[in-house]
């Protein structure tokens, strides 16, 4: 046989078999198991995932709230003791928390995206502002509120309230229980005990104060003011005065409502809730009967 028919011969042939050598694709068996092992992964790392996420946005939240309560630290420590207002004197933060529907909403609804109501800026900004700096830490990385204005989606600017006994004058709110106006007030109960700020759920922030009515915080008496937020899972996060802050879950399914993008404190009386043990929690650390 000639070198040119052996050479050709052998092209040949080597060709055939890589042809029949060459994978000819997945077959849609081998397809489905690829699919099935891909949606397998993903259901094991997408809650891991997320919980990641909720943990961070915990994390955040409860370094918002340390820096809130270390400004109104500093506030006091250059104002003769006095803690930042609540309802006199200089308020800690200015402008209310409104959604579109609520009826003041065309006066006061742009006071929900204004960062300068917060921080240094136009007369009647905040007084703990200069303080804290970053407006940005007014708001919790989990509160997912918004306004609409103008047919336009802005979030809203602050998660967080004071506690209604803090910056107010003795005998302010005509009760039995002590009003924490300067910071030797403080003395009445254990700072570590007392707490000063809270994540306030996002149907319930309106003004800058998060009020408990103390007189109906106890047993079948209990009613509901205002409401802490319940995002982070099912919990809040509150700051106290002694500066540590801690997360706080909820076990009455009372204390944690779904967002609703409504105010549901508008036009009603503090509701009943009858035995809540949250609302007790949060009375025993809201502030003490007078002696």
């Amino acid at each position: 046989m000639e070198p040119a028919t052996t050479q050709r011969t052998f092209s040949a042939r080597l060709n055939n078999w890589l042809r029949e050598s060459r994978p000819q694709g997945f077959t849609l068996v081998e397809l489905l198991v690829v699919i099935v092992i891909i949606a397998i992964l993903a259901g094991l790392l997408l809650p891991a995932l997320s919980k990641a996420r909720q943990v961070s946005q915990k994390a955040i939240c409860l370094s918002n709230l340390k820096q809130l309560h270390l400004g109104s630290n500093l506030y006091t420590q250059d104002n003769k003791g006095e803690l930042p207002g609540n309802y006199d004197g200089p308020l800690w933060a200015s402008g209310e928390m409104l959604y579109e529907n609520h009826p003041d909403a065309p006066i006061w609804g742009s006071d929900s995206t204004n960062y300068l109501k917060l921080v240094p800026g136009p007369v009647g900004s905040g007084s703990i502002g200069p303080y804290v700096g970053n407006a940005r830490v007014y708001r919790c990385p989990s509160d997912r509120s918004w306004i609409l204005l103008g047919g336009t989606r802005h979030e809203r600017v602050r998660s967080y309230s004071m506690n209604d006994y803090f910056g107010v004058a003795p005998n302010k709110l005509e009760d039995n229980y002590v009003q924490f106006w300067t910071e030797s007030d403080l003395n009445h109960m254990a700072p570590s005990d007392l707490f000063q700020f809270i994540d306030e759920h996002e149907d319930s922030i309106n003004f800058w104060n998060f009020g408990l009515f103390m007189d109906y915080s106890r047993g079948s008496k209990t009613k509901i003011a205002d409401l802490p937020a319940s995002h982070h899972s099912k919990g809040t996060c509150l700051s106290f005065a002694d500066g540590h802050a801690t997360a706080k879950t909820w076990i009455d399914s009372r204390t944690v409502r779904k967002v609703e993008h409504l105010s549901w404190w508008l036009g009603s009386a503090p509701q009943p809730s009858p035995n809540n043990l949250d609302i007790e929690w949060l009375g025993r650390h809201t502030t003490i009967e007078r002696q």
